[in-house]
Formats: structure tokens, sequence, C-alpha cells
């Protein structure tokens, strides 16, 4: 609870209520994902995010990979933003895919935008996995895959149009706080 009342406190945000949903919802999985596992691999995997929070990725990917040797999903998921902030595409997809595939939201939903987009040489555009993997990390409660769901009903992205169901995952997304699911639902009525 140390990280997220820091972050919540932090130069980054000035009171609680300016902290989005997604934000809360992150800060509080990275500290369940502590809790769940042994106190030597809380500290690991908490030694990687101090260490990535800091820049200093070489020692945070040290610990995050003995973190995902105890089979931490968080560890998998962060090894994966720093070799994508490296550059390294490649590997970062895989890491993606391993966190996402063991079930872990977030990598699911970046896995979903890596494939809505393609990159180039590295992975293929494919709006239908896409939708799939939006529809997972929304069937598990991320708003922000929430809201894609509903746009892709919307305009037929990966699925077929279907009006009604775009609403329904459009205010699935409203109800925990996401503005563009707010707008896109307030944009029929305009």
């Amino acid at each position: 609870l140390d990280i997220l009342i820091n972050n919540a406190w932090s130069g980054k945000k000035n009171t609680f209520e300016s902290i989005s949903y997604d934000e809360w919802n992150y800060d509080i999985n990275m500290c369940l994902n502590a809790v769940f596992y042994t106190t030597k691999e809380a500290s690991e995997y908490l030694k990687g995010v101090n260490a990535y929070d800091r820049k200093a990725y070489d020692e945070a990917i040290n610990w995050f990979k003995k973190a995902e040797l105890n089979g931490n999903l968080a560890a998998k998921h962060h090894i994966g933003l720093i070799q994508y902030a490296q550059k390294n595409e490649k590997e970062a997809i895989e890491y993606y895919y391993k966190a996402a595939n063991a079930g872990y939201t977030p990598a699911m939903r970046i896995i979903a935008r890596f494939l809505n987009r393609g990159i180039d040489g590295i992975l293929v555009k494919s709006q239908r996995e896409s939708f799939e993997w939006f529809l997972k990390a929304a069937e598990n409660g991320d708003s922000e895959a929430n809201y894609y769901v509903g746009a892709m009903y919307y305009y037929g992205e990966g699925a077929e149009i279907n009006k009604p169901e775009a609403y329904k995952w459009y205010l699935k997304a409203t109800y925990k706080g996401n503005a563009d699911a707010m707008e896109a639902i307030a944009m029929q009525y305009h």
C-alpha cells in the first residue's frame, strides 16, 4: 500500500481525486501482485518496480526475471515494457504474450493495440485478433478495453457492426470512468 499512497501523493498527482481509475487499478494490481507472492518474490518484484521507476532498466530486468521465474505475471509485463522502451520490439511482444496468455489483463490490452496496427516485420496487423484480445481484457474488467470493444463493435473493426453491443461495452467503460466511452455515448445524442 505504500506504493499506492506514494504514487497518489507524489509529484505526479496532487490529490487522490485526480488519479484515474486505470491508474488506481494499475497501482492496486502492483500492490496485490506483491502480496500474492512470498516475501522473497514480492521483494524481487518490488525491487524491479523501484529500478524501473528510476529508469535503471538493466537492474529492473534482472529483478523482474527473478520474479518471473516464480510466476509473477506483472514481472513478465514489465520486462515487455522495458524491451519496448529500448526498441527491442520482438522481445517485448514475446513477454507481453507470455503475460497475456497467462491471464495478465494489462498485457492483453497491449497485445490488442499492437495487433490493431501491426508492427513492421514483427507482428501482422489483425483487427480480428485485436478484437479478441481486447474482449479478453474487457471481460477481466479493463475499462480501456471495454471502450475499444465498444468502438470495434460500433465501427465493425474486427467484429460485425453491432450497435447495441457497442453501447453495452461503452456503458461498462463509463461506469469505470472512461472518458472516451462517455464521449462516444454523448456523440450519439449530439
